[in-house]
């Protein structure tokens, strides 16, 4: 008899992300959730974690030293920080926000990069359950992300 199959950490952590894919994908009316939204968070910082373990550089972040102190709080830096606050309202397609009882409408062009990240997001999640184009996907996803937050957040400074 053979030595029995040890799968490789490689291996483990591409089957942890594809179990976190798995159990974030929900309805839009989900993300609202406590226990999604912590299963999210867990999904957002694995794939920090594992664009790191691959060595993808992380797209530029040089507009957060335009931040507010508030959101310089949250973005202390110029690293890979990916949010559940930041994401859900690009998978959702919100076009407005509601502050202090008023609605925002968003413009066009945050929407239609709301809707690149979506794709972006969607595409990686294929990718982990299929196994095939990971890391360049990942890569993808960084770069949209990136301006999907600094348009995002510029809109809610």
């Amino acid at each position: 008899m053979g030595t029995p199959f040890l799968p490789s950490a490689a291996d483990q952590a591409h089957s942890t992300l594809v179990d976190l894919v798995v159990e974030c994908h929900l309805a839009p009316e989900g993300w609202t959730d406590p226990g999604a939204r912590r299963h999210l968070s867990a999904l957002l910082a694995r794939l920090e974690r594992e664009a790191e373990r691959q060595g993808l550089p992380a797209a530029d972040r040089g507009y957060r030293k335009q931040f507010s102190l508030n959101y310089s709080a949250v973005f202390p830096d110029h690293s890979r920080i990916y949010l559940v606050d930041i994401l859900v309202p690009a998978l959702r397609g919100d076009d407005s926000i509601c502050m202090n009882r008023e609605t925002h409408r968003f413009p066009p062009t945050l929407c239609q990069w709301g809707g690149r990240l979506r794709d972006a997001w969607e595409a990686v999640a294929a990718a982990l359950e299929g196994g095939t184009g990971f890391a360049s996907l990942l890569a993808e996803l960084d770069l949209v992300w990136v301006r999907w937050e600094e348009l995002y957040v510029g809109e809610l400074m």
